[in-house]
């Protein structure tokens, strides 16, 4: 009988990272390889320099 858990990869940065995890069955991923992490969702901030 199959336990029905749903695993996500974490941290996939590379192409390779990404098919040796798909070899191994993992459908879900998240990481740099996919897109770079956001505050929240929030853009950088521009800060002022200092003068």
């Amino acid at each position: 009988t199959s336990l029905e858990i749903q695993v996500s990869a974490m941290g996939v940065a590379t192409p390779e990272e990404w098919m040796w995890l798909e070899s191994a069955g993992i459908e879900m991923f998240q990481g740099d390889l996919f897109a770079k992490a956001k505050l929240n969702g929030i853009p950088s901030i521009a800060w002022p320099e200092k003068k």
